[in-house]
C-alpha cells in the first residue's frame, strides 16, 4: 500500500499582502512531496482543519479558529530544467557523476517548501561535492527561479553533458 501524506505547507493570509482582503482568510497550500498532490489528500486536510463525524456519529473537531475561513489547495507544481556541462576528474566516469550530481540536485529541488525558490548556486555546490567533480558549469540564462507563494518547485528535465 502507498499511503499519500502532506510534506509541505504553505499558509497565506492576504490581508497582509492586501489590506482591502478579508481579515479572517486564510490561503492553505499543500503538497505531498513527490508530485501531483490527490484532490483525496487536500479533501482529507479539509476534513482535519473544519472537523467531521466518525461512523459511529462522533464528532471530531476542528483545528480551525471560529470565524476563520481556511482555503484549502494542492500547491501548483512548476519544473525547474537544469542545463550543465560538468566535467569529471580523472579516473572517474562521467556518466556516474552525472548520476550522482542529477540525484542530489533532483533532492535538493524536491526539499524545497512551498514558495521557496531554487538558488542555482545552490545546484552549483551539490553538484561540486560530488566527488570527482572538477568542474561544473550552468548553460547561459540558468538563473534562479522565484516561486510564487502557491508553487511548489520541482525536478524537471536535466541535462547535464
Amino acid at each position: 500500500n502507498q499511503v499519500e501524506r502532506v510534506v509541505s505547507v504553505k499558509v497565506v493570509e492576504p490581508y497582509l499582502l492586501n489590506a482591502l482582503q478579508p481579515v479572517g482568510l486564510v490561503l492553505l497550500y499543500v503538497h505531498n512531496g513527490s508530485g501531483a498532490t490527490s484532490p483525496a489528500l487536500v479533501a482529507r486536510v479539509v476534513e482535519i482543519l473544519h472537523g467531521y463525524y466518525l461512523p459511529d456519529g462522533t464528532r471530531v473537531p476542528g483545528y480551525k479558529a471560529a470565524g476563520v475561513q481556511v482555503n484549502v489547495a494542492a500547491a501548483t507544481e512548476t519544473p525547474v530544467p537544469i542545463m550543465a556541462v560538468l566535467t569529471a576528474r580523472p579516473g572517474y566516469l562521467h556518466a556516474d557523476l552525472v548520476a550522482a550530481a542529477t540525484l542530489s540536485i533532483a533532492s535538493y529541488l524536491l526539499l524545497l517548501g512551498i514558495g521557496e525558490p531554487a538558488v542555482m548556486a545552490e545546484v552549483v555546490t551539490l553538484a561540486m561535492e560530488v566527488p570527482g567533480t572538477a568542474n561544473f558549469i550552468l548553460a547561459p540564462g540558468q538563473v534562479d527561479v522565484a516561486a510564487p507563494s502557491s508553487v511548489k518547485l520541482m525536478p524537471g528535465l536535466f541535462t547535464i553533458t
